[in-house]
């Protein structure tokens, strides 16, 4: 019983812990995705002007469609990497809010 009064006395603690553990977590996955964010417009960047040229080399019929087509779906499958990091990192961020607001995390502890 003395065992059951001070997990019941140490829980409310264990459980700030626990939350304060998640948010960092968190924090440093939302930090991650931001980064990939970066990297993957930079990416977008060099596949859009890459897709330019060789949309122009395609219409002077100087490359083959099969290499017109990788081009563009190189870019189209960055955009959709980028379409689905910035989901995640508005999911993270909420997540986040609702740490600091349930569990009265102070963002800058």
């Amino acid at each position: 019983q003395r065992i059951h009064a001070i997990s019941e006395q140490m829980g409310p603690a264990v459980d700030t812990q626990r939350a304060q553990i998640d948010y960092e977590g968190l924090r440093v996955d939302l930090m991650e995705k931001r980064i990939s964010l970066a990297q993957n417009e930079l990416q977008i960047e060099r596949a859009r002007a890459d897709f330019r040229r060789m949309e122009q080399l395609y219409d002077d019929s100087l490359i083959s469609e099969r290499q017109y087509d990788s081009a563009k779906t190189e870019l189209e499958v960055l955009k959709v990497a980028r379409s689905e990091t910035r989901e995640l990192i508005s999911h993270l961020q909420d997540r986040i809010s609702q740490l600091e607001q349930y569990r009265n995390i102070n963002p800058k502890e």
